[in-house]
């Protein structure tokens, strides 16, 4: 849902998106799972494995960059919407780059990516020729509001849970992630956290060195397959 929680209990829904990938660890289990949902949620369809559900995490694009962007008028209390006023076209010029490196290290992966301006024309019919064109001419947007503060999610959940995630994977890959890195560090700057540390890097989530074909058979099986090593795969 693109929704607003207005009091205890109590949400106000802007639009239902019509379609949501979904997959399960392992992904052997997701059709069971869609099928248990799918009376609540017809629009949950499968993906191949939570590989491609993470790489197209577009939380990750719309959330922090325009948060931090925006803290002046956030903490001095104004009200404003997130994203039809928030992100203008500058900002939108920093979720294009974001979004090309996201879409990069998918490839990379091997993971089907779409990009931040199909995700935007399959889950609301939002058309333009760029982020912030296709942003503006979302109806599903209008009315949402931004935080009241930068003690948000967008920030201390996008940020270790999907930006530094794709960082990681960046680096290990050997592709650039400045936009991605800049966005962690004034994350970093602004709460004084180090969120490169706090989030999930490839070390801790147990897929430092695999290849593309290991992490895909791990979250696909559960099982760990011993193979070429990343960097053999990646050369090959």
């Amino acid at each position: 849902y693109a929704c607003r929680a207005t009091g205890p209990n109590v949400a106000k829904i802007f639009s239902v998106k019509k379609e949501v990938s979904l997959a399960a660890i392992p992904a052997t289990c997701t059709n069971n799972v869609i099928r248990l949902l799918s009376g609540a949620y017809p629009q949950f369809t499968a993906a191949v494995d939570v590989m491609e559900t993470s790489m197209n995490n577009f939380g990750a694009i719309f959330h922090p960059a325009p948060t931090l962007l925006n803290s002046g008028h956030i903490e001095r209390g104004q009200s404003f919407e997130y994203y039809l006023e928030g992100i203008t076209p500058s900002i939108g010029e920093m979720l294009e780059r974001l979004d090309a490196e996201r879409f990069k290290i998918a490839r990379a992966l091997g993971v089907k990516a779409i990009t931040a301006r199909e995700w935007l024309e399959e889950s609301y019919g939002a058309k333009g020729d760029s982020i912030f064109e296709a942003i503006q001419n979302n109806p599903a947007y209008k009315g949402l509001t931004a935080p009241s503060g930068l003690n948000t999610r967008y920030i201390y959940e996008d940020v270790p849970c999907s930006l530094v995630p794709f960082s990681s994977l960046g680096a290990n890959l050997g592709i650039d992630t400045s936009a991605i890195n800049t966005i962690i560090h004034l994350a970093n700057l602004m709460t004084g956290r180090n969120f490169m540390e706090e989030g999930r890097t490839v070390e801790k989530l147990g897929l430092k060195d695999m290849a593309p074909s290991q992490i895909h058979h791990l979250v696909q099986t559960g099982l760990v397959e011993k193979k070429s090593t990343f960097e053999e795969e990646v050369v090959a």
